[in-house]
């Protein structure tokens, strides 16, 4: 214990060190660096942009100042204009300012108000004023997603939500997309998508998409596919640690009296490996007098992750 406590010491002497000395060598030349890059943005041309992302990115003002919240900022900012300009945007984030100042302030105001959607501070028809009024991109929507939202999938499944009832099928696709790509395994969401793509005439890519949804509720009665969906929704959200989703699905299995043949079918099909899952759900089952599924759970458990 003392060893550890002169270690931490040691290294937070070291650190006021090093800022010591960063503050000497670096900090005064960073107004004037500011500067530069501000010149770059007025620029307002292509090569100003590519000049100011490059600095964002690589180099030694980069390696220098890569801690500060400016290029942290900056870094994140150029990012996102880079995808903007690659996909033709042309009223991309690097118009939203004329100065760095103003880039990171019209940043935080997006931030902030995703941090009032995520925790239903703001509701939807103030998010989608602010949406259209700061003329939020898809590129920059996904970058909200994978960057500055705290709960990302909550998050991406409010506004899949409000972007389907609103018709907004651009948005609607880019929410999908970050859904499959960073958290594969929603088969409501493959059958949304599945339905953008065979309205924009994509046939192949909707069969492909439909393919994997799992076969158990592709092959089950109509009448039992949706709740089969919402079940299988709902332990996505568990794979991936969403714990609330636990309670929502124990529930939903009571109110429709999921028997163990289907529950034991559901979880050979999903085969989830990390332990946890099958723990927090058993023990809600357990709470829940659901003791047969209870046993079903740690059985697939024990079997799907050996290595734990």
């Amino acid at each position: 214990m003392e060893r550890e406590q002169k270690d931490t010491e040691q290294f937070a002497l070291e650190e006021e060190k090093r800022e010591i000395e960063w503050q000497k060598k670096y900090a005064r030349e960073f107004p004037e660096i500011i500067r530069q890059m501000n010149q770059l943005l007025k620029q307002n041309d292509r090569e100003g942009y590519i000049e100011l992302y490059n600095i964002c990115h690589e180099g030694e003002i980069f390696n220098d100042y890569m801690y500060t919240d400016i290029m942290a900022d900056m870094h994140i900012i150029t990012s996102i204009y880079k995808k903007e300009e690659e996909a033709g945007i042309k009223n991309h984030i690097l118009k939203k300012g004329n100065t760095i100042d103003d880039l990171r302030r019209y940043f935080q105001k997006i931030k902030f108000m995703i941090y009032k959607f995520d925790f239903d501070v703001c509701d939807e028809n103030e998010w989608l004023v602010f949406y259209k009024k700061f003329h939020i991109s898809t590129i920059m929507l996904e970058a909200i997603l994978e960057i500055v939202a705290m709960r990302p999938i909550q998050v991406a499944l409010k506004l899949e939500q409000i972007f389907k009832q609103k018709n907004m099928y651009a948005e609607q696709l880019c929410i999908y997309n970050v859904l499959c790509t960073k958290y594969p395994g929603n088969a409501r969401v493959d059958c949304e998508l599945a339905q953008l793509y065979l309205k924009a005439g994509k046939i192949e890519l909707a069969q492909q998409t439909l393919m994997q949804i799992p076969l158990y509720i592709r092959e089950n009665e109509k009448n039992r596919q949706e709740l089969l969906y919402k079940m299988q929704e709902l332990l996505w959200m568990i794979r991936y640690k969403q714990w609330g989703a636990c309670s929502m699905l124990v529930e939903l299995i009571e109110q429709n009296q999921v028997v163990s043949t289907e529950w034991n079918y559901i979880l050979e099909t999903e085969h989830i490996t990390d332990l946890e899952c099958y723990l927090q759900l058993a023990e809600m089952l357990i709470d829940h007098k659901c003791d047969e599924l209870a046993r079903v759970t740690l059985m697939y458990g024990k079997e799907n992750c050996l290595d734990e």
